[in-house]
């Protein structure tokens, strides 16, 4: 599989991961609790530091890419590393209480969103580039601009 496939596939997984931690019922935010809250926690905290480590590397796969649309990459590629390690923290704050928990999950959220915008300024910048490098960032790109807005769904607490 390609490398920067297996990044985006890792994102999907993580999103996927977080969503049941989003639950919302009428009365408002809910989490699960107990040992289920801790698999989920786990299970998470993992994807997180997988994400991590898959994406440490993905500037280095964009060495064909002109100098300016390499550096808004690399800002969102940190952007990004950064939200999925506050989206951790808000997952350690749901496992070990309640209270907090929904308003750090929904700063969480709010970061994966300024790391999607940042993403979207990339593609901005591989708009009008060419060639195979320009074609496999701009879909690594637009896969990775996806996976964020799913896992900042995932993140609200908003019924």
């Amino acid at each position: 599989m390609h490398a920067l496939t297996r990044r985006a596939s890792a994102l999907a997984l993580a999103a996927a991961l977080v969503l049941p931690l989003a639950a919302c019922s009428e009365d408002g935010f809910s989490l699960p609790t107990g040992e289920e809250l801790q698999g989920y926690v786990d299970d998470a905290r993992s994807r997180a530091d997988e994400i991590g480590a898959e994406i440490g590397d993905l500037a280095s796969t964009l060495g064909g890419l002109p100098a300016d649309a390499r550096t808004k990459i690399e800002d969102a590629i940190a952007q990004t590393k950064e939200a999925t390690g506050q989206a951790r923290g808000a997952l350690e704050e749901a496992a070990a209480a309640q209270d907090g928990a929904a308003g750090a999950l929904d700063d969480a959220g709010a970061k994966v969103a300024e790391a999607k915008a940042q993403v979207e300024q990339g593609l901005k910048e591989v708009e009008g580039a060419t060639g195979v490098d320009a074609e496999k960032a701009r879909a690594e790109l637009e896969k990775l601009r996806d996976l964020l807005g799913e896992l900042g769904n995932d993140l609200t607490t908003k019924g």
